[in-house]
């Protein structure tokens, strides 16, 4: 990131992002189309403002800087990539494929994150 922030606020900010964006997905259940990119910065500006104390410990000077916006932005960018490029571990695709045959499913995942809510979608129908 371009700018420098206090110790521990950059990995508080990429938390923020990756827990928002696996929930904003998780509600859309992992549907690409769905998907839009204002729709998320709004989502995670409501995340951020609600269920942090991110806001609160980054000055306002700061939070004022177009350069600041411009470096988010980026780290946006490079987490949500990060996210969806993260593959699922071989435990997690193993269960899955168990539980698939179980219920004779099909379900289709991706990443880490995507896998995760196939395995939890698929848990709670094995209930």
């Amino acid at each position: 990131m371009a700018l420098s922030l206090g110790p521990g606020l950059l990995p508080a900010l990429k938390k923020s992002i990756r827990n928002s964006f696996i929930r904003y997905m998780d509600q859309r259940r992992w549907n690409e189309e769905a998907f839009d990119s204002e729709d998320f910065l709004a989502y995670w500006k409501r995340y951020v403002t609600f269920e942090t104390e991110l806001l609160e410990e980054l000055p306002k000077s700061l939070r004022a800087n177009a350069g600041f916006h411009a470096s988010v932005a980026q780290l946006i960018n490079e987490t949500v990539s990060s996210v969806v490029e993260e593959p699922p571990s071989e435990d997690l695709i193993a269960e899955i494929e168990w539980m698939q045959e179980k219920l004779d499913t099909q379900y289709q995942y991706a990443c880490r994150s995507e896998a995760t809510y196939v395995h939890s979608l698929l848990a709670g129908r094995l209930k």
